[in-house]
């Protein structure tokens, strides 16, 4: 039984030694928007675009399916 023990111990050492150590790589983050255009944008849209292509807005606009059918017949 102690023998297990002493390799638990162990284990548990070396699982909380791995959790501690610090990242060895220097990141570097860029930003999501590059902007190719003169078309300037304001801070509140800069924001937005920079949530990335998989942000979704919270809600919808009331009358949304109708203008979705109308968009659908003008193609």
């Amino acid at each position: 039984m102690e023998s297990k023990y002493k390799h638990l111990d162990q284990k548990i050492e070396k699982l909380t030694r791995s959790q501690t150590d610090k990242p060895r790589t220097n990141s570097r983050f860029y930003p999501r928007v590059v902007k190719k255009t003169n078309i300037s944008f304001t801070n509140k849209e800069m924001a937005f675009l920079n949530k990335g292509l998989k942000y979704s807005l919270h809600h919808k606009d009331k009358h949304w399916l109708s203008n979705l059918a109308l968009e659908a017949k003008q193609h």
